[in-house]
């Protein structure tokens, strides 16, 4: 059984039941049950609730699944446990400057759904403009980095700098995984073709030559789900080819780090990723270290794995649940850039602080 029946098998399977609500939101009081089977020939989690039961109820929940256990809080990294604590930990310098690969990314998974949602001809055409802008930036940075690295310990500066500047984005995207990996990528059939389109797109939309508004008539051909997934195969697929782990926000979902004022996005480890995985109700091992690293190998290396874990996310309507307990914390986001989730996945409201403070006495 291959990693996106298996996940699928668990992740179609969980029930999440309200908790007690109040006037002010969230009581505090949230658990996660576990309870016994009662057919042992069952899987492990009860099949008739969807996937989209596991939404928050005024931020209010409790999970029920089937191993005997009570826990009142969630498990955290010492990682998360700290950024939860002090928030300052963050915001000393522009996060978003620190990736270009998951900056350039994350933009274009942000343009393609606001280009797919967009009420009129002028939104969606700036919005679908913008995904290919990011698109490609995002593939050229990622080839870019790869590059660097290969070549940082035998070569200058000057040579990196002049190696990564002329080379050309087609012949970077068709012939630097060999160079890097020895062997090519194993990409769809028409990814290639896809993402050779959206740049020559692309650049007639930056050097116009053309009379009329053909080129416009070419930009409404394309998908712009379509730019994310090719984008996103290139990228897997290289870390697959590579034997690495590809990065947790090539499913666009994003790391708002929580505060009164503020809602900047940021980077964590994957394995803060498990823990929120967890926390949204899937059953990924988070605090056992050698079953996250087995989990994290099945599925963060392969882009089978990821088409299960991508397949999962996008059934979801709801995002990581916050912990009253843990104010800070950041919070694993789906439309991390609109100012409805700053409010619910990003913001921090006196009491909260207040019941932080406060908390266990």
């Amino acid at each position: 059984m291959g990693p996106n029946h298996k996940l699928a098998l668990c992740l179609g399977r969980f029930r999440f039941a309200g908790g007690e609500r109040t006037e002010g939101g969230h009581t505090g009081k949230g658990e996660m049950e576990r309870r016994p089977s009662t057919d042992p020939g069952r899987s492990r989690f009860d099949a008739s609730t969807s996937i989209n039961d596991c939404c928050m109820y005024e931020n209010s929940y409790h999970i029920l699944l089937d191993t005997p256990r009570t826990i009142s809080q969630p498990r955290f990294s010492a990682a998360t446990l700290n950024c939860a604590i002090d928030p300052h930990l963050t915001t000393t310098m522009n996060l978003w400057a620190v990736n270009p690969v998951w900056q350039n990314f994350s933009s274009l998974y942000r343009e393609a759904v606001t280009a797919r949602e967009a009420k009129t001809g002028m939104e969606r055409s700036h919005h679908l403009t913008a995904s290919l802008y990011f698109g490609i930036a995002a593939l050229e940075a990622f080839l870019n980095e790869k590059m660097r690295a290969h070549m940082n310990a035998t070569h200058s500066e000057e040579e990196i700098f002049n190696k990564l500047r002329k080379g050309q984005i087609l012949a970077k995207i068709k012939k630097w995984p060999t160079e890097l990996l020895g062997k090519s990528l194993l990409l769809g059939p028409a990814t290639l073709d896809l993402i050779t389109n959206i740049n020559d797109i692309r650049g007639d939309l930056t050097h116009p030559k053309t009379s009329g508004r053909d080129i416009y008539a070419k930009l409404e051909t394309i998908n712009p789900d379509a730019v994310v997934a090719a984008v996103s195969e290139y990228v897997v697929k290289y870390h697959e080819a590579a034997g690495t782990r590809y990065p947790y926000w090539i499913f666009g979902w994003n790391y708002l780090n929580p505060s009164p004022n503020v809602h900047e996005i940021y980077i964590i480890n994957d394995q803060q990723f498990c823990f929120s995985l967890q926390a949204i109700g899937f059953p990924v091992p988070a605090a056992a270290h050698w079953e996250a690293e087995a989990w994290r190998d099945q599925y963060l290396k392969t882009f089978e794995g990821y088409e299960a874990i991508r397949d999962a996310l996008a059934k979801l309507e709801c995002c990581e649940p916050k912990f009253d307990r843990f104010p800070f914390k950041p919070i694993l986001c789906r439309r991390w850039w609109t100012s409805e989730h700053h409010r619910t996945c990003g913001h921090v409201t006196g009491e909260a602080l207040d019941f932080a403070r406060n908390y266990g006495l």
